[in-house]
């Protein structure tokens, strides 16, 4: 087990002493050196994303479990000109330390900060000899804002530690499905590939033969995903809303066509696909970045010889991973069953968290009422998607 989490009742409130991470010391400070000051600066409006670059890709990078979708390119392709975007970055002595993407919303009479980024796999960033400095990150968010909407924030990483100490009288619950985590490579590898092998195996005794490839080159990225979306198109049909809630892909192929081709260049984009025959009949996409990798969106046709072609395409991603560096992936929510392509390779369940945040505890205090008033705490999902 390389990830050890506390066993949390989920959809549980937790009380702040359940969830708060202590901080370490700076290496500066162990090393006997005087810490430079930090300081905190701030980038709102349309222009907010060119506050981003080099620096943080390498932040992100860095990261115990770093998010693609927090790279420079993933949030200028998918929100640029986004009036709310609100960038906070923490600076010691001229060296980006910390930071975290946000947006600014009004909802009613009230300012709500929330990710910039979406909910999925969503973190402050942080420095590994500088966790405190991702607190300011919060703080500052805290203070501009009536309250924080911080949705699945990750066990894993700086986040929880810093709101819980920003903002201890916040409201984190517990979500429902967790998230889950994979280390590459997988424990369960050999596993995997003997059922992936035995699947392929007697969809060829039915007559099918079976092939998989892999889209890298940015030359092939745009016309995999084409292939993707149609087939997630298919999948879904008659359900849209239903699988808009999982992936956008359909929904907004223009940003994906201009985007992929970009990153793909920079080696951090795959799509693989499985096919029974001439017939896609599954298609995944991954994401790249430092030592970690994502799983984004995955379609199939689940009705051909080939049983579980979604298991196929999964462990093909996680090798294509492994051989590309990442040390750990993050898989989404849910479908973490027995025998699923998740448990198939020994994946982890990560906890997540709700949290919900006032600037002050007597805001907080009045928060709650207002929204148990009106309902809002008894009915809002725990979130939905992977």
């Amino acid at each position: 087990m390389i990830l050890a989490f506390p066993a949390f009742e989920r959809g549980s409130v937790l009380a702040a002493q359940d969830i708060t991470v202590p901080w370490n010391q700076s290496s500066r400070a162990r090393a006997g050196r005087p810490a430079a000051p930090l300081r905190v600066e701030t980038a709102s409006g349309q222009e907010a994303l060119t506050a981003l670059g080099p620096e943080w890709d390498v932040l992100v990078d860095r990261q115990r479990l770093p998010s693609p979708l927090l790279a420079t390119e993933w949030l200028r392709g998918m929100r640029a000109g986004d009036p709310d975007a609100t960038i906070v970055l923490a600076r010691r002595g001229g060296e980006l330390v910390a930071g975290g993407a946000f947006r600014r919303t009004r909802i009613g009479p009230a300012t709500v900060g929330t990710w910039l980024a979406g909910a999925r796999l969503p973190a402050v960033l942080a420095a590994e000899d500088e966790p405190a400095a991702s607190r300011e990150v919060v703080a500052e968010m805290a203070d501009r804002c009536h309250a924080l909407w911080l949705p699945r924030v990750p066990a894993l990483g700086p986040t929880m530690g810093a709101v819980g100490s920003a903002v201890p009288w916040r409201r984190a619950t517990v979500v429902e499905p967790p998230g889950y985590v994979v280390r590459l490579p997988p424990s369960r590898l050999d596993h995997a590939r003997d059922k992936a092998a035995y699947a392929v195996r007697r969809a060829g005794r039915k007559g099918a033969a079976i092939r998989v490839r892999t889209a890298a080159d940015p030359d092939e990225i745009r016309g995999a995903f084409d292939r993707l979306a149609k087939l997630y198109r298919q999948r879904w049909r008659g359900r849209e809303q239903e699988g808009a809630r999982y992936s956008d892909v359909a929904h907004v192929p223009l940003r994906y066509h201009a985007l992929l081709p970009v990153i793909a260049a920079a080696g951090r984009v795959r799509i693989v696909e499985v096919y029974e025959g001439a017939e896609l009949v599954a298609s995944l996409l991954g994401l790249l970045c430092g030592r970690g990798a994502l799983f984004h969106t995955t379609a199939t046709r689940p009705d051909g010889a080939l049983r579980g072609p979604g298991h196929v395409a999964m462990l093909a991603w996680v090798e294509e991973a492994a051989a590309a560096g990442a040390e750990i992936m993050y898989l989404g929510r849910g479908a973490g069953q027995p025998e699923g392509p998740k448990a198939r390779i020994g994946a982890e369940a990560l906890p997540l968290f709700d949290v919900l945040a006032a600037p002050s505890p007597r805001r907080q205090s009045l928060l709650t009422m207002v929204l148990r008033a009106r309902g809002v705490l008894a009915r809002s999902p725990r979130g939905s998607g992977p």
